[in-house]
């Protein structure tokens, strides 16, 4: 489990390393963005998120957590949904209680 950060402060978490990189509006960036040309202001910079692996204790603190939600999603459910919402909260209790104590 990775806790991943975008430069204005922003978390997320994901299950596997991804940074998550985009381009973003160069005018985002510039302290003056009236003084960029036409072709500065539709530029943009390559940026990507800074993504730490959580300690096992930590992993297993946001796996129990995700799985109260999938418990609640799976409860509230619509019949169209309802199918993915179980399969999504056994898939995390599996992981809780295989790798969490």
């Amino acid at each position: 489990m990775y806790r991943c950060t975008s430069y204005d402060g922003d978390e997320r978490f994901s299950e596997s390393y991804d940074p998550n990189p985009r381009c973003e509006p160069l005018v985002i960036y510039y302290p003056y963005p009236n003084n960029l040309t036409p072709a500065q202001a539709l530029s943009c910079r390559w940026v990507e998120d800074s993504c730490v692996r959580l300690s096992d204790r930590d992993a297993c603190t946001r796996w129990k957590a995700m799985r109260k939600d999938a418990v609640s999603e799976a409860t509230r459910a619509f019949s169209d949904t309802a199918e993915y919402r179980k399969s999504e909260l056994a898939r995390i209790s599996q992981i809780v209680e295989e790798s969490c104590p």
